[in-house]
């Protein structure tokens, strides 16, 4: 439909935002609460990055040129940074 389209690929993701799994997994590294924060703030953006790729993917796939754009949010879904 929009075959010279480019888009931005956005994922904002609020802390924890990595999964129970991954959370007890680096509790568990970790055992110090400040280093475990630094660690989720980490593996958080990571992923956040990882999702905003796939997208990336999924735009060229259809023809677009795509950029990704991860944002933190510090509140609760809809409010931003």
């Amino acid at each position: 439909m929009l075959p010279a389209a480019h888009a931005h690929i956005v994922h904002l993701w609020t802390p924890p935002f990595a999964s129970d799994q991954l959370r007890r997994r680096l509790w568990t590294g970790t055992r110090q609460v400040d280093a475990y924060v630094t660690a989720v703030e980490r593996e958080g953006q990571r992923e956040s990055d990882r999702i905003a790729a796939m997208g990336v993917v999924l735009a060229q796939a259809a023809g677009w040129t795509a950029e990704p754009l991860t944002m933190r949010g510090y509140g609760g879904e809809g409010a931003s940074s």
